[in-house]
């Protein structure tokens, strides 16, 4: 087998970004999937929302770049940067679901969640799965 290229996507759904090698954690490749947009809607409070969920080409444009640890950037065509600290996030209020399973996360605040919704024209939150979160599986 050989691999092409190697890409991670800091947002899930959002743009990827090639990198030169990957290195594996507990949660997979380090980088990859860090953050994600959850509905703000009530009734649909928590629930991940991919590019397949309303057809957002938009979101496929949001790209995301670790600065330096516990520093990530959102960049998105016609919009200021974003910059979002881990150590600024809060516990998000609700259970977070992501392919039927439930998770708890923090949030990224409401500056991330206006800038993500003003770009995406969709009231959404910015989240991270909670750093002391386990994913049970099967053994």
């Amino acid at each position: 087998m050989k691999v092409l290229s190697c890409h991670v996507y800091p947002l899930k759904s959002g743009k990827g970004r090639a990198v030169n090698s990957l290195s594996f954690g507990s949660r997979g490749p380090f980088g990859d999937r860090l953050w994600m947009l959850v509905h703000d809607q009530p009734g649909k409070h928590g629930r991940f929302i991919t590019q397949r969920n309303l057809g957002w080409v938009r979101r496929a444009l949001v790209e995301a770049t670790v600065e330096q640890e516990g520093l990530i950037a959102f960049h998105a065509p016609g919009a200021e940067a974003l910059h979002v600290r881990l150590a600024d996030t809060t516990p998000y209020p609700f259970p977070v679901e992501i392919w039927g399973e439930t998770c708890k996360a923090v949030d990224g605040g409401d500056a991330a969640a206006t800038w993500c919704s003003a770009f995406l024209n969709y009231r959404c939150r910015l989240v991270r799965i909670a750093e002391d979160y386990v994913r049970p599986t099967e053994a």
